[in-house]
């Protein structure tokens, strides 16, 4: 289904797994991110996203927003599963740990390795962790042979958009690694730099306010802004749908 221009091919958390652990299994080069309201807003102002997500081989829905926008687009045919990005990359790693596979991690906030790394030893000890560079760090030649020499199963980018899945399409060629994946701030929430919302506020889809209050100065604009943004696009998208069916 299209949602704000943007081809969303992989709709349940099993889904998702499956295709994951196959490319993993196979070693099939694969690319993966995910599509929320911030990015359908951000695309607004900067066009070149629009390519580079087009570039890519699978790409999920994160976020209650989308989930909503599926159901005003496309009535039942609209998405089956509520997913959230941080949701997915906790059975991710747990379907890690089980299999024994490698992981490189590009991304997540300074402070997030070493509680990481306590974090792979203590919940995930079969996981095995291969490289890790935080955000702060640049990306070089020596990072990129460091990634193909590690003969890791996936590599997990936590860059922000539009800077990890620039990275991913423009490197994609040239990393060994099956299957690359676009988590945003999931590196943080999985080590336990950033907390979660509370579980009910999680069960009211609530868990954008609760991250506008750990984290006001990033998000306070991107949601109090963007989610009326997101609304009206939906909205424009729907009455195009609409005279189309019409025609």
């Amino acid at each position: 289904m299209i949602i704000c221009n943007s081809k969303i091919n992989l709709a349940s958390f099993n889904e998702i797994l499956d295709i994951i652990f196959n490319c993993i299994d196979y070693r099939t080069k694969s690319t993966f991110t995910y599509l929320n309201s911030y990015i359908c807003v951000y695309k607004s102002r900067n066009k070149n996203l629009d390519k580079i997500l087009e570039e890519f081989d699978y790409i999920y829905p994160d976020g209650y927003g989308i989930y909503l926008a599926s159901k005003i687009l496309y009535g039942k045919d609209g998405i089956k599963e509520y997913i959230t990005g941080t949701d997915l990359y906790f059975k991710l790693f747990s379907e890690l740990n089980i299999r024994n596979k490698k992981i490189f991690i590009y991304g997540g906030d300074i402070l997030s390795e070493n509680l990481m790394r306590k974090k792979l030893k203590e919940v995930y000890p079969n996981i095995i962790l291969t490289g890790y560079y935080n955000r702060n760090q640049k990306c070089n030649d020596e990072l990129i042979e460091e990634m193909n020499n590690s003969l890791s199963d996936i590599l997990f980018v936590g860059l922000g958009t539009p800077n990890q899945e620039e990275f991913i399409i423009r490197n994609r060629d040239r990393i060994d690694i099956p299957v690359m994946i676009c988590v945003g701030s999931g590196i943080d929430f999985l080590s336990g730099y950033l907390k979660r919302a509370p579980l009910f506020m999680r069960k009211l889809r609530l868990e954008w306010l609760f991250r506008i209050f750990i984290e006001p100065k990033r998000l306070f604009f991107r949601y109090f802004f963007g989610i009326p943004l997101f609304i009206f696009k939906i909205i424009i998208q729907k009455f195009k749908l609409f005279l189309k069916i019409q025609r």
